[in-house]
């Protein structure tokens, strides 16, 4: 999952904050969706306002690390754990967001239907199939 994605330089800094439980020396911002029934999707690299930053998707929360030496974007900076020193979330609509569309197109591929069928029976159906 996360083979096509590096933080290069920034990488054993993260690896650092994880281990030691340090403060942030990088700047990441968390956002969340307003549902529990978010599906994983795979890490990526985007841009905001021309900023580098690594996507990485937990269940209904997302992190974006940012990845640059250019400044935080104006937008994200009241948000930045970095900048401000308290944890923040934005809280988005999943059914209007892209990962929605996009896990909707993902569910709908014709090779997932005997999938949907045991998802929709619930998890004490699943052995009937």
């Amino acid at each position: 999952m996360f083979e096509r994605v590096t933080s290069e330089k920034y990488e054993s800094e993260m690896l650092q904050v994880l281990k030691s439980g340090d403060l942030l020396n990088f700047d990441a911002v968390i956002a969340e969706f307003d549902e529990n029934t978010v599906g994983f999707l795979n890490p990526h690299q985007s841009r905001f306002d021309g900023v580098r930053f690594m996507v990485i998707y937990a269940g209904r929360f997302v992190f974006y690390l940012k990845l640059d030496k250019r400044q935080m974007p104006f937008s994200f900076r009241t948000h930045s754990l970095r900048i401000s020193g308290v944890v923040r979330t934005v809280v988005r609509d999943y059914s209007r967001s892209k990962e929605f569309n996009v896990m909707r197109m993902i569910f709908e591929q014709p090779h997932l239907a005997r999938m949907r069928k045991k998802w929709a029976l619930g998890p004490k159906r699943k052995k009937e199939l």
